[in-house]
């Protein structure tokens, strides 16, 4: 009956997704037009704020209708001085601003940029002589308008990731070096194997599920190494990985989710990005997410059972099983809260719209697409995790647990190198087994 029933949650959403039309633009909900308004409707309001007329384009000039003869150029530059700097008045809106000096890098070309630091109260980046900064240059024709796109901070961010780096090698050796080398696979196949196959019109859920297998394949043995435990670990992640996008469909259909509630997704439905399917994108989203956490739980649980066993060879089966899930609970109580404050910071914007904005109900913002996205996103997560844990457990309960399994092939991989980030786990599985010792099942 419960075989039947989960068969019946799972496969019954993936025929419903599979019979929806593949690629439509779904116009967004109520609550998300009005968080964002159309540039139409901003400026046919008799009620909107006047803009300033620096950035509004000319009514002299001719613009083209096909954009592909825009041409735009990036490059990176230095402030080599601040010619003026105060406050102006614009139609009516007081803001600050910039006159600054930049210097193409490599040249002596030197532009002129105006940057407006505060408008309305909105504070910018102010920037100060030395700085660099990447400026971008949009040109048509003979016209050229050059703008500070963003402060040039790739150094400060590869030394960030050169930081994290160091401090998983120096902490965990040759582990560590295998587990960055399993990071750089997992970014190599959202980036070259996920991202292009949605773009060239692939059914986005789809490809993201195919690139989720693969990322658990490559990033798990490379991390890992090719042990009993690291091929448990990986069937048992493809399992729930499976629960886990089926469950996803399944609240996204029954809540009738379109994968338009966030600003980034209403980005897509214009220019060459619009036929893309932004419920698929949504559903490869969560499932990519999952995965993040899945891997955790089922290397570690698996190498929790396995120590289990060679601390204590008689152990048989359900010993295993019931000494070992223990463990389990302990790092899934740690790992959901985890995952929801994730979760949560990244939505920190959105809780202070709660407090701020008083246009809406609670009611009506609780009940939005961008809230329901990311209930859907935190929920599915936090199941599989709990799914995870009585499936890695029961199948490395089930292999280890044999009276043929010689633990000699093995012996001192699980109890000297157990599972990078997992002692904790180590700890939990060898007071459990001296619990046993002392207290047979």
């Amino acid at each position: 009956m419960a075989v039947g029933i989960l068969c019946l949650i799972f496969v019954v959403p993936f025929a419903a997704y599979a019979q929806s039309e593949a690629p439509q633009t779904v116009a967004p909900d109520a609550a998300t037009q009005l968080e964002h308004p159309s540039p139409q409707d901003a400026t046919s309001s008799p009620d909107a704020a006047p803009t300033d007329p620096s950035l509004s384009p000319d009514a002299s000039l001719t613009y083209p209708e096909d954009t592909s003869q825009v041409k735009a150029d990036f490059f990176r530059g230095t402030v080599s001085s601040i010619k003026q700097e105060g406050d102006e008045k614009v139609a009516d809106i007081t803001q600050h601003f910039q006159l600054l000096e930049i210097t193409k890098a490599g040249t002596s070309e030197a532009i002129e940029i105006k940057n407006v630091t505060n408008q309305n109260g909105v504070q910018t980046h102010v920037y100060k002589k030395g700085e660099q900064v990447v400026v971008g240059a949009t040109s048509y024709g003979t016209m050229t308008t050059y703008y500070i796109a963003d402060p040039y901070r790739t150094w400060w961010m590869i030394g960030i990731m050169l930081f994290f780096f160091i401090v998983v090698v120096v902490l965990t050796k040759w582990q560590g070096v295998r587990s960055v080398i399993g990071l750089v696979a997992s970014i190599w196949v959202v980036l070259y194997v996920i991202t292009p196959g949605i773009l060239k019109g692939y059914d986005p859920f789809l490809v993201s599920v195919a690139g989720a297998l693969l990322v658990v394949v490559l990033s798990v043995f490379v991390a890992h190494g090719f042990h009993r435990r690291t091929f448990i670990a990986v069937f048992s992640t493809l399992i729930t990985l499976l629960f886990a996008a089926g469950f996803a469909v399944f609240a996204t259909w029954v809540m009738q989710l379109s994968g338009s509630g966030d600003e980034q997704a209403l980005l897509l439905q214009y220019g060459a990005s619009s036929t893309l399917n932004l419920r698929g994108i949504l559903l490869g989203g969560i499932i990519i997410g999952t995965l993040g956490v899945l891997d955790d739980i089922t290397t570690g649980q698996a190498a929790v059972v396995q120590a289990l066993k060679e601390a204590n060879p008689s152990l048989k089966v359900r010993e295993l099983y019931n000494a070992a899930i223990g463990v389990g609970r302990e790092h899934i109580s740690s790992l959901v809260n985890t995952l929801v404050l994730a979760y949560a910071g990244t939505s920190m914007p959105l809780f202070l719209l709660f407090h701020v904005d008083n246009m809406y109900p609670l009611w009506v913002v609780l009940n939005s697409e961008f809230v329901a996205q990311e209930l859907v996103r935190t929920i599915v997560g936090s199941t599989a995790l709990v799914l995870a844990v009585p499936i890695t457990t029961g199948l490395a309960a089930a292999y280890f647990g044999r009276s043929s399994y010689l633990v000699s092939s093995e012996k001192g991989t699980s109890s000297s190198n157990i599972h990078m980030g997992h002692s904790h786990g180590y700890h939990e599985a060898v007071r459990s087994k001296e619990t046993i010792q002392r207290s047979p099942l």
